[in-house]
């Protein structure tokens, strides 16, 4: 990596951005903190996104449950994996998610993030 690469605050967005995989961050009260390209079916979405809820978002039957990923890896701070479904535009897709709780230097914890949802088949 080049000096000035290093240095480039903006580096690790581009980074996440070009991930070829959805990649979402929550707070620690589910509201969306970022999501990168992958995750909205076209750019335009990404407006609408960041800022709401992650389960007025995403359309999955877990949300707001007890089988919620997210809400379980942010009360057990624990990675989770598991599949389930979105709605894309009404339509459902099964993916298998996984969540990971975000800490802050000191252990304490700030939020969590999906670093990894595909698509798979049933």
């Amino acid at each position: 990596m080049h000096i000035e690469n290093a240095r480039d605050q903006n580096l690790p967005k581009r980074v996440l951005q070009q991930i070829p995989a959805p990649i979402m961050a929550v707070d620690a009260d589910l509201t969306v903190l970022y999501v990168n390209d992958d995750v909205c079916v076209d750019r335009e979405l990404h407006r609408g996104i960041v800022g709401r809820k992650c389960y007025d978002v995403l359309g999955n039957p877990h949300c707001r449950t007890s089988d919620c990923g997210m809400q379980r890896a942010l009360q057990d701070r624990e990675t989770t994996r598991q599949r389930t479904e979105i709605d894309i535009r009404g339509e459902s897709r099964p993916i298998e998610h996984t969540c990971a709780p975000i800490l802050d230097e000191e252990g304490n914890l700030v939020g969590g993030d999906t670093p990894s949802a595909v698509p798979v088949s049933l």
